[in-house]
Protein backbone atom coordinates (compact mmCIF):
# COMPACT_ATOMS: atom_id res chain seq x y z
CA UNK A 1 0.00 0.00 0.00
CA UNK A 2 1.40 3.45 -0.90
CA UNK A 3 2.06 6.12 1.73
CA UNK A 4 -0.79 8.26 0.37
CA UNK A 5 -3.24 5.36 0.64
CA UNK A 6 -1.98 4.63 4.13
CA UNK A 7 -2.61 8.18 5.27
CA UNK A 8 -6.04 8.18 3.68
CA UNK A 9 -6.94 4.95 5.45
CA UNK A 10 -5.83 6.39 8.75
CA UNK A 11 -7.95 9.50 8.38
CA UNK A 12 -11.17 7.56 7.81
CA UNK A 13 -13.18 6.78 10.95
CA UNK A 14 -13.92 8.45 14.28
CA UNK A 15 -12.33 8.19 17.71
CA UNK A 16 -14.13 6.01 20.17
CA UNK A 17 -12.65 7.25 23.43
CA UNK A 18 -10.09 9.85 24.55
CA UNK A 19 -6.56 8.38 24.65
CA UNK A 20 -4.56 8.56 27.88
CA UNK A 21 -1.17 10.22 27.93
CA UNK A 22 0.93 8.58 25.21
CA UNK A 23 4.41 7.27 25.77
CA UNK A 24 5.81 9.60 23.14
CA UNK A 25 4.24 12.76 24.50
CA UNK A 26 7.18 13.85 26.65
CA UNK A 27 9.89 13.31 24.04
CA UNK A 28 11.84 16.47 23.36
CA UNK A 29 13.66 17.27 20.14
CA UNK A 30 15.85 20.18 19.18
CA UNK A 31 14.66 23.45 17.68
CA UNK A 32 14.13 22.04 14.20
CA UNK A 33 12.85 18.65 15.36
CA UNK A 34 15.90 16.92 13.88
CA UNK A 35 17.79 15.00 16.50
CA UNK A 36 21.33 14.34 15.12
CA UNK A 37 21.22 10.64 15.97
CA UNK A 38 17.87 10.16 14.25
CA UNK A 39 18.20 12.18 11.06
CA UNK A 40 19.04 10.72 7.68
CA UNK A 41 22.81 10.29 7.58
CA UNK A 42 24.41 12.89 5.33
CA UNK A 43 26.65 10.71 3.21
CA UNK A 44 28.47 13.69 1.72
CA UNK A 45 29.21 15.07 5.20
CA UNK A 46 28.53 18.63 4.03
CA UNK A 47 29.43 21.38 6.43
CA UNK A 48 26.36 23.21 7.74
CA UNK A 49 25.80 26.84 6.87
CA UNK A 50 26.85 29.43 9.43
CA UNK A 51 23.91 29.80 11.86
CA UNK A 52 22.12 33.11 12.10
CA UNK A 53 21.70 35.05 15.34
CA UNK A 54 18.12 33.78 15.48
CA UNK A 55 19.20 30.16 15.12
CA UNK A 56 21.92 30.53 17.74
CA UNK A 57 19.42 31.94 20.23
CA UNK A 58 16.95 29.13 19.57
CA UNK A 59 19.60 26.45 19.97
CA UNK A 60 20.88 28.03 23.17
CA UNK A 61 17.31 28.15 24.44
CA UNK A 62 16.94 24.43 23.73
CA UNK A 63 20.01 23.76 25.83
CA UNK A 64 18.55 25.87 28.63
CA UNK A 65 15.26 23.96 28.43
CA UNK A 66 17.05 20.63 28.66
CA UNK A 67 18.86 21.94 31.72
CA UNK A 68 15.58 23.27 33.21
CA UNK A 69 16.92 26.83 33.18
CA UNK A 70 13.51 28.24 32.43
CA UNK A 71 14.08 31.98 32.87
CA UNK A 72 17.13 31.84 30.63
CA UNK A 73 15.27 29.78 28.02
CA UNK A 74 12.26 32.07 27.83
CA UNK A 75 14.50 35.15 27.68
CA UNK A 76 16.43 33.79 24.69
CA UNK A 77 13.25 32.66 22.91
CA UNK A 78 11.77 36.13 23.37
CA UNK A 79 14.92 37.64 21.90
CA UNK A 80 14.70 35.26 18.94
CA UNK A 81 11.06 36.20 18.33
CA UNK A 82 12.01 39.88 18.30
CA UNK A 83 14.75 39.15 15.76
CA UNK A 84 12.44 37.21 13.44
CA UNK A 85 8.75 36.95 14.42
CA UNK A 86 7.97 35.22 11.12
CA UNK A 87 9.85 32.01 11.90
CA UNK A 88 8.18 29.18 13.84
CA UNK A 89 11.04 27.52 15.75
CA UNK A 90 11.06 29.92 18.70
CA UNK A 91 7.30 29.60 19.19
CA UNK A 92 7.61 25.83 18.92
CA UNK A 93 10.20 25.62 21.68
CA UNK A 94 8.26 28.12 23.77
CA UNK A 95 5.42 25.61 23.62
CA UNK A 96 7.70 22.67 24.39
CA UNK A 97 9.03 24.41 27.48
CA UNK A 98 5.51 25.09 28.75
CA UNK A 99 4.50 21.51 27.90
CA UNK A 100 7.33 20.11 30.01
CA UNK A 101 6.24 22.41 32.84
CA UNK A 102 2.64 21.13 32.51
CA UNK A 103 1.49 24.62 31.53
CA UNK A 104 -0.75 23.33 28.79
CA UNK A 105 -2.76 26.45 28.00
CA UNK A 106 0.45 28.40 27.30
CA UNK A 107 1.86 25.48 25.33
CA UNK A 108 -1.24 25.30 23.17
CA UNK A 109 -1.09 28.99 22.32
CA UNK A 110 2.57 28.70 21.38
CA UNK A 111 2.03 25.67 19.13
CA UNK A 112 -0.89 27.38 17.41
CA UNK A 113 1.26 30.48 16.86
CA UNK A 114 3.96 28.32 15.27
CA UNK A 115 1.31 26.86 12.95
CA UNK A 116 0.03 30.34 12.17
CA UNK A 117 3.41 31.72 11.05
CA UNK A 118 4.20 28.54 9.09
CA UNK A 119 1.23 26.25 8.37
CA UNK A 120 3.59 23.72 6.76
CA UNK A 121 5.82 23.37 9.81
CA UNK A 122 5.37 19.67 10.60
CA UNK A 123 6.93 19.83 14.07
CA UNK A 124 4.26 22.27 15.26
CA UNK A 125 1.50 19.86 14.24
CA UNK A 126 3.31 16.96 15.90
CA UNK A 127 3.69 18.76 19.22
CA UNK A 128 0.11 20.01 19.03
CA UNK A 129 -1.09 16.45 18.41
CA UNK A 130 0.67 15.23 21.56
CA UNK A 131 -0.92 18.01 23.59
CA UNK A 132 -4.38 17.32 22.18
CA UNK A 133 -3.97 13.61 22.97
CA UNK A 134 -3.15 14.51 26.55
CA UNK A 135 -6.21 16.75 26.75
CA UNK A 136 -8.44 13.97 25.43
CA UNK A 137 -9.14 15.73 22.12
CA UNK A 138 -8.81 12.47 20.20
CA UNK A 139 -10.05 13.64 16.81
CA UNK A 140 -7.91 16.78 16.78
CA UNK A 141 -4.91 14.80 18.00
CA UNK A 142 -5.24 12.21 15.25
CA UNK A 143 -5.79 14.77 12.50
CA UNK A 144 -2.82 16.84 13.69
CA UNK A 145 -0.54 13.80 13.87
CA UNK A 146 -1.64 12.78 10.39
CA UNK A 147 -0.89 16.28 9.10
CA UNK A 148 2.56 16.19 10.70
CA UNK A 149 3.32 12.97 8.81
CA UNK A 150 2.07 14.41 5.52
CA UNK A 151 4.09 17.62 5.92
CA UNK A 152 7.26 15.93 7.14
CA UNK A 153 9.91 16.44 4.47
CA UNK A 154 12.17 13.69 5.79
CA UNK A 155 9.47 11.25 7.00
CA UNK A 156 10.06 11.59 10.74
CA UNK A 157 9.71 8.20 12.40
CA UNK A 158 8.47 9.76 15.64
CA UNK A 159 5.52 11.29 13.83
CA UNK A 160 4.58 7.87 12.49
CA UNK A 161 4.87 6.27 15.93
CA UNK A 162 2.51 8.86 17.38
CA UNK A 163 0.12 8.24 14.49
CA UNK A 164 0.34 4.49 15.15
CA UNK A 165 -0.52 4.99 18.82
CA UNK A 166 -3.46 7.22 18.01
CA UNK A 167 -4.64 4.72 15.40
CA UNK A 168 -4.51 2.00 18.05
CA UNK A 169 -6.71 4.09 20.32
CA UNK A 170 -9.23 4.17 17.49
CA UNK A 171 -9.13 0.39 17.19
CA UNK A 172 -7.58 0.68 13.72
CA UNK A 173 -5.33 -2.39 13.56
CA UNK A 174 -4.32 -1.92 9.92
CA UNK A 175 -3.49 1.75 10.36
CA UNK A 176 -1.48 0.99 13.50
CA UNK A 177 0.52 -1.75 11.83
CA UNK A 178 1.24 0.25 8.69
CA UNK A 179 2.35 3.34 10.62
CA UNK A 180 4.67 1.30 12.81
CA UNK A 181 6.04 -0.52 9.76
CA UNK A 182 6.83 2.78 8.04
CA UNK A 183 8.58 4.12 11.14
CA UNK A 184 10.67 0.94 11.41
CA UNK A 185 11.46 1.06 7.69
CA UNK A 186 12.77 4.62 8.02
CA UNK A 187 15.04 3.68 10.91
CA UNK A 188 16.22 0.57 9.08
CA UNK A 189 17.16 2.64 6.04
CA UNK A 190 19.13 5.01 8.21
CA UNK A 191 20.84 2.12 9.94
CA UNK A 192 21.78 0.58 6.58
CA UNK A 193 23.17 3.88 5.27
CA UNK A 194 25.25 4.31 8.39
CA UNK A 195 26.46 0.72 8.15
CA UNK A 196 27.56 1.29 4.55
CA UNK A 197 29.28 4.53 5.50
CA UNK A 198 31.22 2.74 8.24
CA UNK A 199 32.21 -0.06 5.88
CA UNK A 200 33.31 2.41 3.18
CA UNK A 201 35.33 4.41 5.68
CA UNK A 202 37.13 1.37 7.05
CA UNK A 203 38.06 0.18 3.55
CA UNK A 204 40.08 3.36 3.01
CA UNK A 205 43.74 3.75 3.88
CA UNK A 206 45.79 6.77 4.89
CA UNK A 207 49.48 7.41 4.23
CA UNK A 208 51.28 7.09 7.54
CA UNK A 209 54.82 7.82 6.42
CA UNK A 210 56.89 8.21 3.25
CA UNK A 211 60.44 6.88 3.13
CA UNK A 212 63.09 7.75 0.54
CA UNK A 213 65.75 5.07 0.19
CA UNK A 214 68.26 3.54 -2.20
CA UNK A 215 68.27 -0.03 -3.51
CA UNK A 216 71.14 -1.91 -5.07
CA UNK A 217 70.15 -3.62 -8.31
CA UNK A 218 72.35 -6.17 -10.00
CA UNK A 219 73.32 -5.52 -13.60
CA UNK A 220 73.45 -8.15 -16.30
CA UNK A 221 77.04 -9.20 -16.67
CA UNK A 222 78.01 -8.11 -13.20
CA UNK A 223 78.14 -5.04 -11.06
CA UNK A 224 75.53 -3.21 -8.97
CA UNK A 225 73.61 -0.02 -9.53
CA UNK A 226 72.04 2.20 -6.88
CA UNK A 227 68.43 3.12 -7.63
CA UNK A 228 66.46 5.64 -5.54
CA UNK A 229 63.11 4.30 -4.31
CA UNK A 230 60.17 5.71 -2.36
CA UNK A 231 58.37 3.56 0.18
CA UNK A 232 54.93 4.44 1.48
CA UNK A 233 53.59 3.07 4.74
CA UNK A 234 49.81 3.07 5.04
CA UNK A 235 47.26 2.20 7.70
CA UNK A 236 43.55 1.45 7.51
CA UNK A 237 41.04 3.97 8.71
CA UNK A 238 38.76 3.38 11.68
CA UNK A 239 35.26 4.79 11.59
CA UNK A 240 34.63 7.45 14.25
CA UNK A 241 33.15 6.25 17.53
CA UNK A 242 30.20 8.58 16.97
CA UNK A 243 29.29 6.67 13.78
CA UNK A 244 29.46 3.34 15.56
CA UNK A 245 27.38 4.69 18.44
CA UNK A 246 24.79 6.02 16.00
CA UNK A 247 24.52 2.65 14.28
CA UNK A 248 24.01 0.96 17.65
CA UNK A 249 21.37 3.47 18.70
CA UNK A 250 19.48 2.93 15.49
CA UNK A 251 19.66 -0.85 15.92
CA UNK A 252 18.35 -0.57 19.48
CA UNK A 253 15.55 1.78 18.45
CA UNK A 254 14.43 -0.60 15.70
CA UNK A 255 14.26 -3.45 18.21
CA UNK A 256 12.34 -1.23 20.62
CA UNK A 257 9.78 -0.27 17.97
CA UNK A 258 9.34 -3.87 16.89
CA UNK A 259 8.46 -4.80 20.48
CA UNK A 260 6.29 -1.73 20.86
CA UNK A 261 4.40 -2.58 17.69
CA UNK A 262 3.74 -6.13 18.91
CA UNK A 263 2.51 -4.93 22.32
CA UNK A 264 0.30 -2.25 20.79
CA UNK A 265 -1.31 -4.60 18.27
CA UNK A 266 -1.89 -7.21 20.99
CA UNK A 267 -3.81 -4.62 23.01
CA UNK A 268 -6.23 -3.74 20.19
CA UNK A 269 -9.53 -5.58 20.65
CA UNK A 270 -10.25 -8.07 17.83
Amino acid sequence: MSASRLLLSLVIGCCCSPPPALRSQTEFNDATAHHPAERVFNEKMNQPAEPTDYEILVQQAVGAILASHWAEAFKMLNQAIVLDPGRPEAYLNYGRAHFIRNEYAYAERAFLKAQEVDPDFAAAWFEYAKLMALKGEAVIAFESANKAVVLSEYREWKYLVLLAELSARRGDRLGTELAFDQAIEILQQRHDRMDRAITDEEMKTDIREIFHDVELVGNIGGGMTEIPVTRIETEGRIAPDSWLAMRNRLKDKIAELEARKADTLAAIPP
